[in-house]
Parts: C-alpha cells; sequence; structure tokens
C-alpha cells in the first residue's frame, strides 16, 4: 500500500497511465495531479533532492512537488502537478524570450546551490499556456569543491538553450513545419541568442511543409 508522508494512502489507476523513461513511469492522478513510480530503488540523494525541490515549489518554472510516497517505509515516488502542453505552433519568439530569462533565473539558484542538473533535456520540460516548466529534477547531482559555481550555472545553462531548441524542433519534425526555421531556432538557442526571440513574431508560419 502506497502512502505519503502523512499516512494517506495514495490510490493509483494503473490504466491512467502517462509516460515512463529510463527510471520512472507516470499515472495521472486526478485533473491537477500525478505520480511517478520509481521503476528501479531510487538511491539516497533523490530523497534529498525532491526535499530540496518541494521547497523550491514557489518557483513557476520549476515542477510542483507535492507529496513524497512510501510503500512502507521504502521511498517509492512522488506526486507532482500535471501541466498541460500547448502546441508550439501557436506560440511567439516573445514566449520563448521571456520563458528563457526566467529559467536562467531559476538555473541560477539551483547552480549556487552546487548542482548539476543531469537529466535536464527537452523530454523534461512542457511547453503551458502559462509558460515553460522544468520537471523530472529529481536526478541532481551535488558538483565537486573544486567547480565553481560558475562553471556549474555555466554547463546548466548550456543545456537549457540546447533542450529549448531541440524541444521545437521535434515538434516541427513531428508535424511536418518548416525545418530550416526550426534550425536557425535551435543554433540560436545553443549559442545563447535569446535577443533574436525578442519579437511577436509566431515560431511558425500555420501552413506546414510536407
Amino acid at each position: 500500500m502506497i502512502k505519503n508522508e502523512m499516512g494517506k494512502e495514495i490510490i493509483i489507476d494503473r490504466n491512467d497511465y502517462i509516460g515512463e523513461g529510463s527510471y520512472g513511469r507516470v499515472y495521472r492522478l486526478d485533473r491537477d495531479t500525478c505520480y511517478k513510480e520509481f521503476l528501479i530503488t531510487p538511491e539516497s540523494n533523490n530523497l534529498s533532492n525532491l526535499k530540496k525541490l518541494k521547497s523550491w515549489s514557489y518557483i513557476p518554472s520549476l515542477y510542483t512537488i507535492k507529496d513524497l510516497c512510501f510503500d512502507r517505509d521504502r521511498f517509492c515516488g512522488y506526486t507532482m502537478q500535471y501541466y498541460e502542453s500547448v502546441p508550439v505552433s501557436t506560440l511567439s519568439k516573445r514566449y520563448i524570450y521571456e520563458n528563457y530569462l526566467k529559467l536562467v533565473e531559476l538555473i541560477k539558484k539551483i547552480s549556487d546551490e552546487r548542482y548539476f542538473l543531469v537529466d535536464l533535456h527537452s523530454g523534461n520540460m512542457i511547453m503551458t499556456k502559462d509558460g515553460i516548466v522544468l520537471i523530472d529534477c529529481d536526478d541532481m547531482d551535488q558538483a565537486r569543491r573544486d567547480c565553481t559555481k560558475e562553471l556549474i550555472f555555466r554547463m546548466n545553462l548550456d543545456n537549457l538553450g540546447d533542450s529549448i531548441g531541440y524541444y521545437i524542433s521535434s515538434y516541427a519534425l513531428k508535424n511536418r513545419l518548416d525545418m530550416a526555421r526550426a534550425d536557425e531556432m535551435y543554433r540560436a538557442l545553443s549559442n545563447g541568442d535569446i535577443d533574436s526571440f525578442n519579437t511577436d513574431e509566431p515560431l511558425f508560419k500555420t501552413y506546414r511543409y510536407y
């Protein structure tokens, strides 16, 4: 029986499956909540990382951890806010510009705590109507003592631009949009050229490329 920290049972409908990664499987619990179940025994730092992430839940660009869950005394997963994505083709360049800057602030805070975001990639971000949200950040590594905060920040920041660019490119490929335009945006984001997105121009035109 899976319970949260307060001893309340967490009812999981195994048919309400969202998806899975290398280490966990995610289920929808209700309109606003989903549950990540670890497929392998989590490392000890996963629990401490999640407690840290839960304390940062007030940050809009970071996903909200709700409950840490246990099967008897064994830590087995956690509940989190469910986020609905919006089509990239409906977004403007300014959306990317404004949210990139918000994510930079988040990454600066995480880097100042001396964490590497090991699992920062396009599959762990969601573009919602309210902004871009980083999810599934429990795989964080505490940096070695000889790593400066500036180095940690730079490495995390490099992953950020690359991840957003890949997210846009993957959407364009799946939906047969302009790949030349997607590649241009990907290269700009990978190089940190965020000022080119400071415009109300749509990311893509509405027609498809076949």
